[in-house]
């Protein structure tokens, strides 16, 4: 059996806008993958705007939990992130296609 691994490049955006501003805002984010079994995390990185200090956790499940606190008057908040994960799995080429879709309805 034969594996192959994956780099993924995965950008997440998150805008939000606050009709008359905002005078502080406190923000939890989870936007950061987490090392498995077929995975693993080259990097991850969290660009805030306007620029917040971050702290770090894991919650009770090995989630990244990110967090900060905007304590000025701010119109929008913009969350960007940016992590390049390896991927781990068997190749296509090594698995087995004998059986038919019956086999895999009656598998139900």
């Amino acid at each position: 059996m034969s594996t192959y691994t994956r780099k993924l490049l995965v950008k997440h955006r998150t805008e939000f806008t606050y009709e008359g501003g905002a005078a502080e805002s406190v923000n939890e984010i989870r936007l950061g993958p987490v090392d498995g079994p077929r995975q693993w995390v080259e990097y991850a990185h969290l660009t805030v705007t306007p620029t917040a200090d971050l702290a770090e956790f894991r919650d009770a499940w090995g989630n990244r939990v990110s967090w900060c606190q905007i304590v000025e008057r701010h119109e929008r908040l913009t969350i960007e992130a940016e992590s390049l994960v390896h991927v781990a799995g068997q190749s296509f080429d090594d698995r087995d296609t004998s059986g038919s879709w019956g086999t895999v309805a009656s598998a139900r």
